[in-house]
C-alpha cells in the first residue's frame, strides 16, 4: 500500500510538519501521532508503555499555501520527494521542480517548454538521477525566479 502523506510550513513557527492532512472549519492542519507516556515513577506501568505505546494525536495549523504531497517517490538519496520540491538533475545540472497534473493525475516535472513538451515530464520517469535542493516555498530563486 503506497504512503499518503503531506507536508506544509507551520503558521506558528514556520517550520515544516509531516503527517496528514485535517481541515476543520475552513482552517487547515497537519495532523500526525506522538507516543505518549504517562508521567509516572511506577516501573511496571512504564514497562507496560514502552511494550505497548499509546499514541495521541497532534493537529498543527499549517498555511495552506504550503501544502504539498507526498509524490510516493524518493530522489538519488532515498529522500521523499513532496510536491513543490526543487529537483536537480544529476546528469544535466538542470533543476525542475514537481506539480500535481490534475488532468492525467500524476506527479510532474514543471512545464518548462510548452512547445517540445506541452504535458510536462512524468516524475516516475527519472526521479532517481535527480536530488532534492530546495522547494518553491523557501527557494524559488533555485528556479531563476519563476514558479
Amino acid at each position: 500500500m503506497r504512503e499518503i502523506l503531506f507536508r506544509g510550513k507551520r503558521i506558528d513557527d514556520g517550520d515544516w510538519a509531516t503527517g496528514g492532512i485535517w481541515i476543520e472549519e475552513g482552517v487547515v492542519f497537519i495532523v500526525g501521532k506522538t507516543r505518549y507516556y504517562p508521567d509516572t515513577r511506577d516501573w511496571d506501568t512504564m514497562e507496560y508503555y514502552e511494550t505497548h505505546p499509546h499514541y495521541v494525536t497532534n493537529k498543527i495549523r499549517i498555511d495552506q499555501e504550503t501544502i504539498g504531497q507526498y509524490t510516493g517517490f524518493k530522489d538519488k538519496n532515498g529522500k521523499k520527494i513532496f510536491e513543490g520540491d526543487i529537483l536537480k538533475c544529476t546528469l544535466c545540472g538542470e533543476h525542475r521542480s514537481v506539480v500535481f497534473d490534475e488532468h492525467y493525475g500524476e506527479f510532474e516535472f514543471d512545464n518548462r517548454d510548452p512547445v517540445e513538451n506541452p504535458d510536462g515530464s512524468c516524475l516516475c520517469c527519472d526521479h532517481d538521477v535527480y536530488e532534492i535542493i530546495g522547494n518553491v516555498h523557501d527557494n524559488p530563486e533555485l528556479l531563476g525566479g519563476t514558479v
